[in-house]
């Protein structure tokens, strides 16, 4: 069972991705908004870092943009493990039409290469990121590192254009000393980025809940977590998956719904976590986890170690309560640092709930755990087609076709609503819509057979 999560399209992805940078007023702004949010987001690095140079500007010798990844001292002894070398890149940054002119990528590299080996003038500004460079590629024995040189272009490049950077690869190579680092020649676009975040988005996530599992039947445990230790896990599971905690819940039949209403089930559930952490368990029916794989936890901490998992009975309860303790242990403080307050959150270490962790790669048994362990709940046989594979194909089919958001799980919306205003770099939709709206509206619209207009909705 891979972590599979809701990703955008590249049109989509590039619609959102060059809204703050069409919105400046001059090609010059554009440009410099362009290269560095390309090269930053393409490297995957801070371009606030040190290694990072923006040298843009007349007289720059044709290089926006240069940054230096040394080679990692991999176990801190100050010895390099592993052969790689340390590697420059340089990179020239084309923005929307700019990228497009005939003859452009051949006469930009060799431009590039001219500026770093034969000494071509270059202003002030760009002149000590220059001098770097050229220090870098005048070395005779450095056979393991590399010069890269880059054309970052918005859209990918056209055949003609490909054939212009197969070209001055080869010129430029022809004029590359045997001796010294390795040069290579690449083309960068928008796409590469999209494609990149999502291979990281589909990577598996394993995290630790510690607590005592004793096995159940099969490949199920039950376990006595504590309110800590299913935060510790939540927090793990944001840090690595890139800060989105949501997608946890991708198999779950509805989305968190939030503590607007007084009175309402998850305002009571943060009720008892302020006030009486430790009736919990005794209010609570427990949490089931669904995972691919499942192993002891290493070293001192007790309990397992899940690969892949889901919440599949529980996004309520488990949300709640990261809400609720993180806005106690993750909102810093002078206070806490400095130990004025002693052990905060300790309280929510002594009280527990149950957890059941159940182990399979079997679609068909996901959804029936799902199913079986939600009956109990005020769920409706609605709510299930979260967890229905015609459904999820709709979703992603209209979300490509459309740039649509097609809402299968209660309070997908206001939570995808809400992820996209946290993550303005990522997936927009031009409009949401629920999935029994649009039925609806097939079968009275193409169907001829319209049905009762019901005060609250169904179907």
């Amino acid at each position: 069972m891979v972590l599979e999560v809701e990703q955008s399209t590249y049109p989509q992805f590039r619609k959102s991705w060059t809204e703050d940078i069409d919105a400046l007023r001059t090609s010059s702004e554009k440009g410099r908004a362009f290269a560095l949010k390309l090269v930053s987001q393409y490297l995957d690095v801070d371009p606030d870092s040190d290694s990072f140079h923006y040298t843009d500007g007349s007289g720059d010798g044709g290089i926006d943009v240069a940054y230096l990844h040394l080679r990692d001292d991999e176990d801190g002894s100050g010895q390099v493990v592993g052969s790689s070398g340390d590697v420059w890149y340089a990179f020239q940054c084309k923005y929307g039409t700019a990228g497009q002119s005939s003859g452009m990528v051949r006469r930009e590299l060799q431009k590039m290469y001219d500026t770093i080996a034969h000494g071509r003038h270059v202003a002030a500004g760009a002149e000590t990121t220059i001098e770097k460079l050229r220090n870098f590629m005048a070395q005779e024995e450095a056979v393991e590192d590399r010069l890269v040189l880059v054309i970052g272009t918005l859209d990918p490049l056209t055949p003609s254009q490909k054939d212009e950077l197969e070209g001055a690869r080869r010129e430029i190579l022809n004029q590359t000393p045997a001796s010294g680092p390795t040069l290579k020649v690449q083309a960068v676009s928008l796409k590469n980025v999209h494609d990149e975040i999502s291979k990281r988005s589909n990577r598996s996530v394993s995290v630790n809940l510690a607590g005592q599992f004793p096995k159940m039947a099969g490949d199920t445990w039950i376990g006595r977590v504590s309110i800590k230790s299913m935060y510790d896990m939540l927090l793990e599971y944001r840090e690595s998956n890139y800060g989105d905690l949501d997608q946890i819940y991708d198999k779950n039949v509805r989305r968190w719904l939030g503590m607007r209403r007084t009175g309402s089930v998850n305002a009571g559930i943060r009720e008892t976590i302020r006030e009486r952490p430790e009736m919990l368990g005794i209010y609570n029916n427990g949490v089931t986890i669904v995972c691919a794989g499942l192993s002891d936890s290493r070293g001192s901490r007790s309990g397992k170690t899940l690969h892949d998992p889901y919440i599949v009975n529980g996004c309520q309860t488990t949300k709640t309560l990261f809400e609720v303790v993180d806005a106690e242990l993750g909102s810093g403080g002078s206070e806490n640092r400095s130990g004025k307050r002693t052990r905060p959150g300790a309280q929510f270490s002594d009280c527990y709930f149950v957890v059941k962790v159940v182990k399979t790669d079997d679609p068909e048994e996901l959804v029936k755990i799902t199913r079986f362990t939600n009956t109990q709940n005020a769920v409706r046989e609605r709510d299930l087609i979260a967890v229905d594979d015609d459904y999820n194909r709709w979703k992603r089919e209209v979300a490509e076709e459309y740039q649509m958001y097609l809402e299968i799980q209660r309070g997908g919306t206001e939570s995808r609503k809400a992820w996209e205003k946290q993550h303005p770099n990522a997936q927009t939709h031009d409009d949401y819509v629920n999935a029994f709206d649009l039925i609806k509206v097939y079968g009275a619209g193409w169907l001829g057979v319209p049905g009762l207009a019901y005060g609250k909705n169904p179907p």
